[in-house]
């Protein structure tokens, strides 16, 4: 039996437009009075975002295989509970770049194409016609993702839309404090330590590492910058190292 080591790594950026003009002592996470910062998530109700995300994947022993995602989106509160925010969400505009073994697929919801991207085009329109709700709490944990119209599977709608925070610790952390949390995406879970690198007036850096719990041959590590108005991610870098037995 030999074991074949992957490496993944999946970068992202989160930009946001339209984001109401704040002053410091109306962002979200806040300076407290030990010197250290609460994180957490203060949206109001009816608060609009204009949102675009990217993913850059790639395998760098793998100079054939890459996948870029961009997401655009629009985001709004329509519901506070407690501690518990919905977010209404209307998806504008995905754009894929992505090859595979050599084979090469480029699409672009804004336009028309042929082919192997209008297969994927057909995937996307129900996407792109459909509402869907994302219910995170004051402290980033992502609740519910879901399709308001119809059921909807993508492989990467709970990847992408998880990633827009990180889990928050209970109590303010200064530099070099920890805390660690267990993160389920798709069925996988992953325990996390968080590390605070570096606190400026507008970001937070936050570095992790961390192992699949049912994996331990699984591990990842990387960073994420959090924006201090809002706690979103703007932001980050996780490389991936996957273990997998090859029959000899």
């Amino acid at each position: 039996m030999k074991y074949l080591l992957f490496f993944l790594s999946l970068i992202f950026f989160f930009s946001c437009k339209n984001i109401p003009e704040k002053s410091p002592k109306d962002f979200a996470i806040q300076n407290t009075t030990s010197g250290k910062v609460l994180l957490r998530f203060h949206p109001k109700l009816n608060d609009q975002l204009e949102m675009m995300t990217l993913f850059l994947v790639d395998r760098p022993e793998d100079k054939n295989s890459k996948l870029d995602l961009s997401l655009e989106y629009k985001m709004r509160i329509t519901a506070t509970e407690d501690s518990l925010y919905t977010y209404t969400i209307d998806m504008q505009r995905v754009i894929l770049n992505s090859e595979i073994d050599g084979l090469a697929l480029k699409y672009d919801s804004s336009r028309e194409d042929n082919g192997l991207a209008q297969v994927f085009g057909e995937q996307i329109k129900p996407i792109l016609a459909s509402q869907f709700t994302l219910q995170i709490t004051d402290k980033a944990e992502v609740k519910n993702i879901e399709w308001q119209n119809q059921k909807i599977d993508l492989p990467y709608d709970q990847m992408a839309f998880s990633s827009i925070s990180i889990p928050l610790p209970n109590e303010p952390v200064g530099v070099k404090d920890q805390w660690k949390k267990e993160i389920n995406v798709n069925g996988i879970t992953t325990e996390m330590v968080f590390e605070v690198e570096e606190i400026t007036p507008n970001e937070v850096k936050i570095n992790l590492h961390g192992k699949e719990k049912a994996k331990e041959s699984t591990k990842l590590y990387g960073y994420y910058v959090l924006d201090r108005k809002t706690s979103f991610t703007k932001s980050g870098k996780i490389n991936i190292y996957l273990k997998k037995e090859k029959q000899m």
